[in-house]
């Protein structure tokens, strides 16, 4: 009997598997009770808990994400919003580089296809980043945000605090990375 990969990275992505089935059964005319709404919104639950605190925006919780994100003792004044034009197969950030602090990733998924925005820090460079099983490694960098899967059309914010660093943004959906939607980003 085949054993169950348990790493964290693998049940996060199954996780993120099990929001977006939910969710497409609830987009495909299956919302109009209550169950598929309860499904949606256990996926979304599990997910945000397995995340161990990580900020993942999912439809339907983007608004949690931000609030997520906010930084502790309340501080620090407005987000920079950086826009992110996400399409096949490129992320394309209207600026590549930001002041050191809170920052608003305002995406939007100009693509035929479901994409997601990954925030790592690190200091490898955006196309040499370990991939592992069709997707980047994110276990060998520092995850500080995801947007889950969003279609073509869609947009989504993500507001997370940038110390002073090396960043790479990214679609970890696999096969999406080697086909080159990385790119650098820094915070000064």
């Amino acid at each position: 009997m085949p054993m169950l990969n348990t790493r964290p990275a693998s049940l996060l992505a199954l996780l993120a598997l099990l929001a977006l089935l939910a969710l497409a059964a609830a987009a495909t005319g299956c919302s109009g009770g209550g169950a598929a709404r309860q499904q949606r919104d256990a996926a979304q639950q599990a997910l945000a808990t397995r995340a161990g605190g990580l900020q993942i925006a999912t439809p339907g919780a983007a608004a949690a994400s931000t609030a997520a994100a906010a930084p502790a003792g309340g501080g620090g004044g407005a987000a920079t919003t950086i826009a992110v034009t996400i399409t096949e197969w490129s992320v394309t950030p209207a600026s590549a580089r930001t002041k050191a602090g809170r920052v608003e990733f305002a995406a939007k998924n100009g693509g035929a296809i479901p994409h997601e925005l990954v925030v790592l820090r690190t200091d490898t460079a955006h196309d040499k980043l370990e991939q592992r099983a069709g997707s980047v490694d994110e276990s060998k960098a520092r995850l500080v945000g995801r947007i889950a899967l969003f279609g073509g059309g869609e947009e989504k914010k993500l507001t997370v605090d940038l110390p002073a660093g090396k960043y790479t943004l990214l679609c970890n959906v696999v096969g999406h990375y080697q086909l080159g939607m990385h790119v650098a980003f820094t915070a000064d």
